[in-house]
């Protein structure tokens, strides 16, 4: 007995729509996490092309300290653009999973309203309506061969 807020059944409905829109909403905040770090992405490759051809000024400018300090900032935009890369393909993989259980749960969901109607429609079938239909079906086979072959009897003795 629930004394407070809406009935039971109410409640199992809101907090499904709920979970379906935690997980469409789920869905959506780690794609736009995801475009975030590609963005991300871009502009440090950005930078590192540019530390690469700033090396190369430096190095025709006979510059190698400068040269080496600018590879070293390219390396660590690199390993920058390396990570960057390994957290999109864990949100990648996070989001296929998430769509793939949402998928599943949906599947499941069908399965069981399928189940529960069949449970319905077998309780609304017993053997003895079985057996009166069947009963019923026989007596006008009857009345269709009296119908169309005069009364039973007769033609069996002929």
């Amino acid at each position: 007995m629930n004394f407070f807020g809406r009935k039971r059944e109410a409640q199992t409905v809101a907090v499904k729509q709920k979970k379906q829109e935690n997980t469409t909403s789920t869905i959506v905040q780690l794609r736009t996490s995801m475009e975030t770090f590609e963005k991300r992405q871009e502009h440090i490759q950005k930078k590192a092309d540019a530390m690469l051809k700033e090396a190369q000024a430096k190095m025709k400018a006979k510059n190698k300290q400068g040269a080496l300090f600018a590879m070293k900032r390219k390396k660590l935009y690199d390993t920058e653009i390396l990570k960057i890369s390994k957290n999109t393909e864990t949100l990648l993989n996070q989001i296929m999973n998430l769509e793939s259980s949402a998928t599943n749960k949906l599947m499941l969901d069908a399965m069981k309203a399928g189940v529960q109607q069949q449970k319905r429609i077998k309780e609304d079938i017993n053997v003895d309506a079985v057996e009166d239909l069947m009963d019923d079906i026989k007596v006008s086979g009857e009345w269709v061969w009296v119908w169309v072959f005069g009364e039973r009897e007769n033609s069996d003795k002929n």
